[in-house]
């Protein structure tokens, strides 16, 4: 039996099936999986961190395809959306708009108590992908951004959150043309949530997506099924064009395909981050 060391230095069992989870949603066949957890097996060793796995199941999919090796960089894409949380809020407030919310990011509300910065305002008049329901809804998103892969958040988060909802629910607001109250809050993650927290958010009816909560509609299949991949999964760019980019207000990979003025930042190397662009949306 082979422990691993995760990010956090917790040990757990390996475990094939979370392997081969991720090799699927980053889009890889049969195959192809078959192919990489064969040779994962092979190179597992007492106390092989959960870091060490990752780089190599990276390295062994950007021979396959470099698309793959992309979609399969997702966590730590999002990690690199950072350092501040804004670039966050800005790319869950665009995904959302994928789904037909509106949104608006970063909006100061006076509340019963006190005043509040809201990360995300975000109203739906038809469908809510959140909880996958057909019914209007306007929700107060909080956004806890971590820059480091292991890190979740706790309870005292979800405390705080459900207390600036509490504070904001009964506040009438006017932003997409007509007045509304806040009927939803919502803690949003880029990471996990402790078992904690989520009792406590799911006893006060807050809302909760991270990467692996709600089961059927996580952060990465929400990002997976709208094909809004963050421009920072793309290998071609460095970190200092990726900031470049999202410094423009560039934030998913289509935003590439749809615009063209950014090319001029990048000069020559443009053509080959249209085409890996390209093979995200496609593949």
């Amino acid at each position: 039996m082979i422990e691993v060391i995760k990010r956090s230095g917790e040990k757990e069992v390996f475990d094939e099936a979370k392997v081969r989870r991720s090799l699927k949603r980053s889009g890889a066949n049969k195959t192809v999986e078959d192919k990489i957890v064969e040779k994962l097996i092979k190179k597992l060793y007492q106390g092989i961190t959960t870091e060490k796995i990752y780089r190599l199941v990276f390295n062994w999919l950007k021979q396959e395809k470099v698309s793959l090796a992309s979609k399969y960089n997702l966590k730590q894409a999002i990690i690199k959306l950072g350092p501040t949380g804004y670039p966050f809020e800005l790319f869950l407030a665009r995904l959302l708009e994928a789904y037909k919310f509106e949104t608006k990011t970063s909006q100061v509300l006076s509340g019963k108590c006190v005043d509040h910065e809201v990360d995300v305002i975000a109203k739906t008049k038809g469908f809510d992908c959140l909880k996958q329901i057909d019914q209007p809804a306007c929700y107060l998103i909080e956004c806890k951004f971590h820059g480091v892969g292991g890190a979740k958040v706790v309870l005292k988060t979800a405390l705080y959150v459900w207390a600036r909802f509490w504070d904001l629910k009964e506040v009438k607001i006017n932003y997409f043309g007509q007045e509304d109250v806040f009927n939803q809050g919502l803690l949003a993650t880029n990471t996990k949530i402790t078992s904690q927290a989520l009792k406590y958010c799911q006893c006060m009816n807050l809302a909760v997506l991270s990467w692996d909560y709600p089961k059927g509609n996580t952060l990465p299949e929400l990002i997976d099924k709208s094909h809004r991949h963050p421009l920072t999964c793309l290998n071609s760019l460095s970190t200092q064009d990726q900031q470049a980019l999202l410094s423009q207000g560039l934030v998913f990979c289509q935003d590439l395909l749809d615009k063209t003025s950014w090319q001029k930042l990048l000069g020559n190397k443009s053509q080959k981050i249209v085409a890996e662009a390209k093979a995200m949306i496609v593949d």
